[in-house]
């Protein structure tokens, strides 16, 4: 990313041309809806260290790294962070000093102050202003903590807000999403990419292409297409929505010799019942795994 790097965590990144916009956008705030392992988190993380490390006249800079949890927050930033720091930028270039793994901050040596933080309880970043938050995984957090608690402590010139994360049905993120893509927020930036377009640039084509191949095998369509296209699918009505006819429905008779479940459901007018058995799968579906039980349903009563 840069001629020299500020420690060897900066390692070059190979990037798609939506990623290097995302990486060299300005807007007030991008929303980055993207697949997993592809960069968004890196990319947010490097940004928040370069605004961080960038001379300002503004005094007492403020930088958070949130999730939705605090631990969440400390697993997905806090070690690469730091190791994204370089000990002369540190407020007296001693790390235990300067580094407060109690609190999660990190503090400069222009008066500037990286935090790690979870926004289970937004007062963690409250209390002030920031110059640049970034908010992974937003689609599970409170629907109000951008625009109640973040938005309103970016008061000062350059400040930035990244949210990242992959898509999560058609919620508050998609919500947020489409008014970005509309227009409807001032100085807003939208970037995305799918695995299909970014992984090869980490992985090589062939490990990328086994990588996608094993999760379109394991994942219903759904969760496919959100964790690895960054689709916002639609909700439907359905409990178990990948639901294929073809592919779980075959002859399953009673078995004396296994535990009988029965399954009651008081909520609906006339109450049902399901009979099931669990067993070790015997017949021919290539998408059922026979190493593993399965459980199967013999009947209903309703």
């Amino acid at each position: 990313m840069t001629a020299t790097a500020p420690t060897p965590r900066w390692t070059p990144a190979n990037l798609d041309p939506r990623q290097r916009a995302f990486w060299r956008s300005t807007a007030t705030i991008n929303a980055v809806p993207a697949c997993r392992r592809s960069w968004k988190t890196e990319g947010a993380k490097r940004r928040l260290v370069r605004a961080a490390l960038t001379p300002s006249p503004l005094p007492n800079r403020r930088f958070f790294a949130c999730a939705p949890t605090q631990q969440q927050a400390r697993d997905i930033f806090w070690a690469d962070l730091k190791a994204l720091v370089p000990v002369w930028a540190l407020k007296t270039g001693n790390p235990d000093r300067d580094i407060r793994e109690s609190d999660l901050e990190i503090h400069l040596r222009d008066g500037g102050l990286i935090r790690v933080a979870g926004l289970d309880r937004p007062a963690r970043v409250e209390g002030g202003f920031a110059d640049g938050v970034v908010v992974d995984e937003f689609g599970d957090c409170r629907p109000d903590v951008v625009e109640e608690h973040i938005l309103p402590m970016l008061v000062r010139p350059g400040a930035y807000l990244d949210i990242i994360g992959s898509p999560s049905g058609r919620n508050h993120w998609y919500s947020l999403v489409e008014r970005i893509k509309n227009g409807d927020l001032p100085n807003a930036a939208h970037f995305t990419w799918k695995g299909s377009e970014v992984l090869h640039l980490y992985l090589g084509r062939e490990r990328a292409e086994e990588v996608l191949s094993q999760a379109r095998a394991s994942m219903d369509e759904d969760a496919y297409l959100q964790e690895w296209e960054a689709a916002f699918t639609s909700p439907r009505n359905q409990v178990y929505y990948a639901f294929r006819a073809d592919d779980h429905v075959e002859p399953c008779p009673y078995d004396p010799k296994e535990t009988l479940f029965v399954g009651f459901d008081f909520n609906i007018s006339p109450g049902v019942a399901i009979l099931a058995q669990e067993r070790r799968y015997k017949g021919d579906n290539p998408k059922v795994n026979r190493s593993e039980d399965v459980t199967v349903c013999i009947d209903e009563i309703w």
